[in-house]
């Protein structure tokens, strides 16, 4: 049998929950119940940790958990515990979903093992027992939440008094309550000169890793042991108000009990953080990102997601990431076709097009939209009226959709809760689906609010056509005059939606709905489509694509052909998606099927070639890895250590001990001195 023991703060152990105490009532109970019998008791137990945490660590592998109820889940997994004793069950859980999962999992009926609360009757054998059970798991949850309330509720009176709250900054300390008072705080003298002196050199116009730099040159003090200056700890020195004679108080500031002890005085305080703000908006931002006409503004035609920026190559690319839905079911929440999101449950594999081609085929497409007929007729007003009460017909019926997927979305998060509650689902994946539906959810709110702005106000709906018809004809004419934000806008104004869908590698197709016109689209080809001027089928293959084709008629995979021509993997994959793409099928043996005829025609000269298949991507990777761990290698047989060589090689920590563990592996050894002996040696990559 084993004993689980935990405790939160010291003040429990004046409460008689100390751990001494749990562990003298857990051996009391054994010795009443089994007496003479001889048993074996392990105890197990937390110190300082809140019962709501799990017992497994976080997927960051930051934050707290509970090692010892760890130890006691691995026991009982392993079905060598048959009973476990605990002081109470608030000692076990105080979440009263989490202790109903644990208990459900390691003490449900037909399970070997027994849950034991010293001062609860609680008798899993039983429907009464379950009923108890439950009970004080939600006493136990209450009363957590409760105290955390009270706590809270203090903390908000003690702010509204002027008075900190939590740990205090750098440069300050507290000081006892005098004649009944509350406690204070104070200046700390050897800190305050730093701080003063942090202060001025910012707004000289210094740097926080400058600095950094500079207190750590002058031996200024941290506050903490072994720690050097750093630019984070810089930044959450100055950004602190308490040194301007405020507290925070949610999300603003208050004057505080220390307001005539303050170090600097409030205005500064305040150009300092502009000064602050607008520094690291300059560093920080993501330049092309937000500089994008379609970025965030267009969705994917086969996932519905927004339409996100990567740079390759120095150039900015529409990209998206992909996603797998199963088969007939949509991404919940997702509007209809109409709208440019999917109804069918198909694949998007993701992909990746140039921002440029994409925004040229734009504006081309809006640029034909004036000319047809149906925008001249909306110049008429007999034709607007008739478009208008058309559009608000259509808007209405697109609303009704809206608002029923919306009823979709909340119950199907209702259902995902109702899951996670009777268990069946586990947290990692509760989270995941519990985002999807909320992003979905917040989709469909934008939706549902613009549609209503449109059916039911006449004058918006003026105002958008007028829009319409005065600026798509001066389109072309205005667009490389205005930045980059105002392209943005004026689309997002233009149109209903832009889609891009996939259509094969490389190859998209571009949907534009302008409002009160019809829908149009072109498809967009890749690159090698391009410079080809669109040619497709057997007929424009390649002999290099042809060779491939023969080597997989013959029976090889792609590895054994690429040993067979001692060429990279990744090239001969390249080559394979290129020859699907421009015979438009989905599998080599088909390629191989409409090519028979060439292959019959040049198969004495197939079999020979000399064909070349380097990626461009992965050539050279592979030689300048291994010439960095050389280097590396050289400076380790040096006696430098892993910084000294991460800066001498210009790379990062991580990246020197992954070199340091390849060369382990190359040499076969366990040590990093043994490898440095062996390539001193000259014994080579021996393993």
């Amino acid at each position: 049998m084993i004993g689980y023991l935990r405790v939160s703060t010291g003040e429990q152990v004046q409460h008689g929950y100390g751990l001494d105490t749990q562990a003298q009532a857990v051996r009391d109970w054994c010795a009443r119940e089994y007496g003479d019998r001889p048993y074996q008791l392990d105890i197990y137990r937390d110190e300082g940790i809140s019962g709501r945490l799990g017992y497994q660590p976080p997927p960051s592998g930051r934050g707290k958990y509970r090692p010892g109820l760890g130890q006691v889940v691995e026991r009982l997994r392993a079905g060598t515990v048959d009973v476990l004793v605990v002081y109470d069950l608030s000692r076990l859980y105080r979440d009263h979903l989490e202790g109903l999962k644990f208990t459900s999992e390691f003490f449900s009926e037909g399970s070997p093992s027994r849950l034991v609360s010293v001062t609860e009757p609680v008798d899993l054998s039983s429907i009464e027992g379950e009923m108890s059970l439950d009970m004080f798991l939600a006493a136990a949850a209450y009363f957590r939440k409760q105290t955390a309330r009270k706590v809270r509720h203090g903390l908000a009176q003690r702010r509204l008094a002027g008075y900190a709250t939590g740990k205090l900054p750098y440069g300050w300390r507290g000081t006892k309550a005098a004649n009944g008072g509350r406690p204070g705080i104070e200046p700390l003298p050897e800190q305050i000169q730093w701080v003063q002196e942090a202060f001025r050199l910012v707004l000289a116009g210094h740097g926080t890793r400058q600095i950094a730099q500079e207190l750590n040159t002058r031996a200024a003090p941290t506050g903490a042991k072994d720690l050097n200056w750093t630019a984070q700890r810089v930044r959450r020195l100055l950004t602190q108000p308490m040194h301007a004679g405020l507290i925070r108080d949610g999300e603003g500031t208050r004057r505080g009990a220390h307001w005539e002890q303050r170090i600097v005085e409030p205005e500064e305080f305040k150009r300092l953080q502009a000064l602050l703000r607008g520094r690291y908006r300059e560093r920080h931002t993501y330049r092309g990102k937000e500089l994008q006409v379609l970025w965030k503004l267009a969705r994917c035609g086969d996932c519905g997601r927004p339409v996100t920026v990567i740079h390759a190559g120095g150039k900015p690319h529409y990209h998206c990431q992909g996603a797998l839905q199963a088969a007939g079911e949509a991404e919940p929440g997702s509007a209809a076709p109409s709208s440019g999101a999917p109804a069918d449950g198909r694949i998007c594999r993701g992909w990746t097009k140039s921002a440029a081609l994409i925004e040229r085929r734009l504006l081309r497409l809006l640029g034909e939209a004036v000319q047809t007929p149906e925008f001249r007729r909306l110049a008429r007003r007999e034709a607007r009226d008739v478009v208008l009460n058309r559009d608000r017909r259509q808007a209405t019926r697109r609303l009704q959709e809206q608002e029923r997927a919306r009823r979709e979305n909340r119950s199907q998060q209702e259902r995902l809760l109702q899951a996670f509650t009777l268990a069946a689902l586990n947290e990692e994946v509760f989270a995941e689906r519990q985002q999807t539906l909320a992003e979905a959810q917040s989709r469909l709110d934008e939706e549902i609010t613009r549609l209503r702005g449109r059916t039911e106000s006449r004058k918006s709906q003026e105002a958008l056509l007028e829009q319409v018809l005065g600026v798509l004809p001066e389109l072309d004419r205005i667009w490389a005059d205005l930045p980059a934000d105002e392209r943005r806008q004026l689309v997002a104004n233009l149109t209903e939606f832009v889609v891009l869908e996939r259509l094969g590698h490389g190859r998209l197709r571009l949907r534009v709905k302008v409002h009160y016109l019809r829908e149009w689209e072109a498809n967009l080809g890749n690159a090698r489509s391009r410079e080809m001027g669109g040619k497709m089928g057997v007929e424009h293959l390649t002999q290099r694509e042809l060779a491939l084709l023969y080597w997989v008629d013959q029976g090889k995979s792609i590895p054994e052909i690429a040993e067979l021509w001692q060429a990279a993997r990744s090239g001969l994959y390249c080559l394979r998606r290129s020859i699907l793409a421009r015979l438009e099928v989905a599998r080599m043996r088909d390629a191989v099927r409409q090519a028979r005829q060439r292959l019959r025609e040049e198969q004495d000269r197939l079999p020979l070639l000399e064909v070349s298949t380097g990626c461009r991507g992965y050539a050279g990777y592979r030689p300048r890895r291994e010439q960095r761990q050389e280097q590396a290698l050289r400076l380790f047989a040096e006696g430098s250590s892993r910084a000294e060589a991460a800066r001498e090689l210009g790379l990062s920590l991580e990246t020197v001990r992954v070199y340091e563990w390849r060369i382990r592996q190359r040499y076969g050894v366990e040590t990093l001195a043994e490898a440095v002996a062996r390539w001193q040696a000259g014994e080579g990559d021996a393993a």
